[in-house]
C-alpha cells in the first residue's frame, strides 16, 4: 500500500497539460546506441524509413582528430544524418565540424 499512496501522491502534485501543441511533420528520429549505431546500422534503418533522421553515435573530437576510427563515413543513402559530437576544446570541434561537413556534403 506505501507504493500506491505514493504514486497517487505523485500523481496529484505533476504538472501534467492537458494538451501539448506539438507539431508532428510525419518524421520521426531514431536515437543512437553506442557501439551499435554504425553507418551499417543506419544503412539498414534507411532502408525501413526513408522519413527518419538518423544520428551517429556521439563521438568525441578526439577520436576524429586523432584517426581512432572512421567517423565520418558514409553511405549516400544514409541521409539524412545527423553528426553528434562531444569535446571541451572549441578550437578542436570546429576543426571537426569543418572535417565533418567537407565529408558529408
Amino acid at each position: 500500500m506505501h507504493g500506491n499512496s505514493e504514486m497517487q501522491k505523485i500523481n496529484q502534485t505533476s504538472a501534467m497539460p492537458e494538451k501539448t501543441d506539438v507539431h508532428w511533420s510525419g518524421r520521426f528520429s531514431v536515437a543512437p546506441m553506442l557501439d551499435w549505431t554504425d553507418r551499417h546500422c543506419r544503412y539498414f534503418l534507411r532502408l525501413l524509413s526513408r522519413n527518419t533522421l538518423l544520428y551517429t553515435e556521439m563521438v568525441t573530437t578526439g577520436a576524429i582528430i586523432h584517426g581512432k576510427g572512421d567517423y565520418l563515413a558514409y553511405s549516400e543513402e544514409e541521409h539524412p544524418v545527423a553528426l553528434q559530437l562531444g569535446g571541451s576544446d572549441p578550437g578542436g570541434a570546429g576543426a571537426v565540424c569543418e572535417a565533418g561537413r567537407s565529408a558529408w556534403i
